[in-house]
């Protein structure tokens, strides 16, 4: 068994690091990809809308038409002609602003950071139903990290659209005096907060830094928003000394940006960099290879290749007015006949389906790693059963003594005689006596000293006479 052991131990270990190597592979895909919308009104001229964002929520800009692959109802990928990033105004972006509360906000940094949020809302919120959303927290005291919903009231506001709701609090806020600032809980909350709200999230906070009363250690709204892909984006404002390296280290590892101490007209300036940022779209357009405009709908699948990873999305879209359904066609009939219906059989060639086999190289297609891993992790399991089963026969068969090929059985010893040796005048094959060659005399005992010869029975008697 070590043996064989040996020889499988190497091919086992293989298989275990090629299923690894797959597995983490997987893992290292980062980006999230989504196929905003599909105009064919050109056809077949086709124009695409997409998003790109990164692990931290942000969408990835620089991309090149070459990163762009595009496939059609499963058939073969081509790049677009053309992709630019954009600006799109009407994206969806939701926001929440959270302001320290504490005394070292007293004075200018409060008063700072009212301007600056009013400065923002006016910007982000400057139509009557704008698709944007805004919220708001103003944190000073102990924070109930399990209280994922917002209540309006003097310090906090829900997701709205309505810029004079929110003024309404923030203008009218004052600094806590004796309270900390649980900084670590203010931002976990926030970040449980905006990951309830649909599309593009941010969180812009305006603290000193210095956390006072937090019941969460200082990573962990750190990982939360880096889990939800938040960014966040932290003012250091102050009257006394700034903790700038948590605030640093909280915008980078989320992929958020730091400003320090700016004016409120600089922090105005800076948030409507974020905002532009996170309306940032990618316009793409190609020339279809569908055939026509036949009024079904059809696929597309975009996968983006990105230095961070790859990431695919896809949507469907019709094409053309749907064609109208055929008349039915009268079928004659005979008196007391009853027509059966006929069924509608639609070929599969017009139901866009390719059937199984294409459905399954497709999903390989665009899960190669994934696919890499399940046959790997398969192979591993056949081969572990092989093992299993040979063991298990080696340990039932029962051992068998072993004969050389070739070798005589040994000799019957003759009775009365030493073991080993045959009775004289036997053949050597035989091992015994060949009596049928032997005369009577020769077949009588031998006589000699010591040697008694019974005397013969008499005849028994028999009650019925003697014997025929």
């Amino acid at each position: 068994m070590k043996s064989l052991l040996k020889r499988i131990g190497p091919l086992i270990l293989v298989l275990a690091v090629l299923l690894a190597t797959g597995q983490a592979a997987t893992a290292q895909v980062t980006v999230a990809v989504k196929l905003d919308s599909v105009d064919v009104s050109q056809f077949p001229t086709v124009v695409g809308y997409a998003t790109v964002i990164d692990e931290n929520g942000l969408p990835v800009i620089g991309l090149k038409a070459e990163q762009f692959e595009l496939i059609e109802d499963g058939k073969a990928s081509f790049p677009p002609t053309e992709a630019q990033a954009i600006t799109n105004d009407k994206a969806a972006v939701s926001v929440l602003i959270l302001i320290d509360l504490s005394e070292t906000m007293d004075g200018a940094p409060l008063q700072a950071a009212k301007d600056a949020t009013a400065k923002f809302l006016e910007k982000l919120l400057n139509e009557g139903n704008d698709p944007d959303r805004a919220a708001f927290i103003g944190f000073g005291q102990e924070v109930d990290i399990k209280a994922v919903t917002l209540t309006e009231g003097q310090r906090e506001v829900p997701f709205t659209n309505d810029t004079g709701k929110l003024l309404n609090v923030v203008n009218f806020l004052q600094v806590e005096r004796g309270s900390g600032t649980p900084l670590y809980d203010a931002v976990y909350r926030a970040v449980k907060i905006a990951s309830q709200q649909p599309g593009r999230r941010a969180i812009i906070v305006m603290t000193d830094g210095s956390d006072v009363g937090s019941a969460l250690k200082q990573d962990d709204p750190i990982d939360e928003a880096r889990r939800q892909r938040i960014p966040v984006f932290p003012i250091g404002l102050s009257n006394r000394r700034l903790d700038k390296t948590y605030l640093g280290r909280l915008a980078e590892l989320t992929g958020g940006q730091y400003q320090e101490a700016p004016s409120p007209d600089e922090i105005g300036q800076k948030f409507e960099q974020v905002l532009a940022q996170l309306k940032v779209q990618y316009k793409f357009s190609f020339q279809s290879r569908l055939p026509q405009t036949d009024g079904q709908y059809h696929s597309l699948l975009l996968r983006v290749n990105t230095p961070r990873g790859q990431g695919f999305d896809e949507t469907k879209f019709q094409l053309g007015q749907p064609q109208p359904s055929a008349a039915p066609v009268a079928t004659a009939q005979t008196p007391g006949s009853t027509a059966l219906p006929q069924p509608t059989v639609t070929p599969i060639a017009e139901r866009g389906d390719e059937g199984m086999a294409g459905g399954i190289i497709d999903w390989v297609t665009q899960n190669t790693l994934l696919a890499a891993g399940i046959v790997g992790a398969a192979l591993l399991l056949l081969l572990l059963l092989i093992v299993f089963v040979i063991l298990l026969m080696r340990r039932r068969s029962p051992a068998q003594p072993e004969q050389a090929w070739g070798e005589p059985y040994p000799a019957a010893a003759a009775p009365g005689w030493p073991s080993g040796e045959t009775t004289p005048g036997a053949p050597a094959y035989g091992g015994g006596v060949d009596y049928g060659a032997m005369s009577p005399v020769e077949m009588s005992p031998p006589t000699g000293a010591g040697t008694q010869i019974a005397p013969p029975t008499p005849p028994i008697s028999s009650p019925f006479g003697a014997p025929p």
